[in-house]
């Protein structure tokens, strides 16, 4: 976690007067693979709706580390494939799409 930040909600019908913005920034998650690769910065950001947070709309914004192999290519660590952030087709996170469905029926 980088920043943090509440303010006023945009939008004038919504259910919370406030949001909760969390700024998160990836950790060295270098694989073994990837010796000698060095941080080369950070990707697009991407901001997922979470939870509410204490009466309060949660966006996380997340930023993913971009690598520099020794031959000079650019990677990432793919953790889509460990991590699903958000729901397919969707920019809420994976449990609150579940929730949702379970209270909407």
């Amino acid at each position: 976690m980088t920043d943090f930040a509440e303010v006023p909600t945009q939008d004038k019908d919504v259910l919370y007067a406030k949001e909760l913005h969390i700024y998160l920034d990836e950790r060295d998650n270098r694989t073994p693979e990837m010796k000698g690769s060095v941080s080369d910065g950070f990707g697009k950001e991407s901001s997922v709706v979470d939870f509410p947070v204490r009466d309060k709309k949660a966006v996380l914004h997340v930023r993913r580390r971009r690598w520099t192999t020794p031959d000079g290519r650019t990677i990432s660590v793919d953790l889509d494939k460990k991590i699903q952030l958000t729901h397919p087709g969707t920019r809420y996170s994976k449990d609150f799409v579940l929730f949702l469905k379970k209270a909407n029926g």
